[in-house]
């Protein structure tokens, strides 16, 4: 039985579709033997998963390499494809960087003619106020003057004390 099988094995693992075949010619001998009623259900059985096995399609090695190639193929794709959406999104990354600075500069542009506005508002007012201060200097020195001058009429018009 050991020897039998151990022969066959070689020749069924190369040709899955004659195990039924190989089942067969060993219960025919095995049944030239009263092994009892449980050995004849297992020889049975065994037939039947012989057939069952050999009726199954055996896979094509080409096709299988193909489908492994493919999966490989896939891989790769998959692969790059992360790559480029990992470069995608550094590329957004930098992208975003650079208009916060955009923007950042802006707001400091924007801020430094707000700046230089008020600066300018408060030279206009400065100047304004030297303006007046000027006006009420020469309307100060006027009344002095005028003042002096009536002094100076008054000193005249009155009469001298002699002593």
């Amino acid at each position: 039985t050991a020897q039998f099988f151990s022969s066959m094995a070689p020749i069924v693992q190369q040709a899955p579709e004659i195990a039924g075949s190989v089942v067969d010619i060993y219960s025919s001998f095995a049944r030239q033997f009263s092994l009892g009623k449980q050995a004849e259900d297992a020889l049975d059985a065994m037939v039947e998963m012989a057939k069952k096995a050999a009726s199954q399609p055996r896979p094509n090695p080409e096709a299988e390499a193909a489908k492994q190639e493919m999966q490989m193929k896939m891989q790769e794709l998959q692969l790059k494809s992360q790559e480029a959406q990992g470069r995608l999104q550094e590329g957004q990354n930098k992208m975003q960087i650079e208009l916060a600075k955009a923007q950042a500069q802006l707001q400091g542009l924007t801020l430094q003619k707000e700046i230089k506005g008020a600066d300018l508002v408060l030279k206009q007012m400065d100047i304004a106020q030297k303006g007046k201060q000027m006006e009420l200097d020469e309307a100060q020195a006027m009344i002095d003057a005028e003042l002096r001058s009536r002094e100076l009429d008054i000193q005249e018009n009155q009469p001298q004390v002699t002593q």
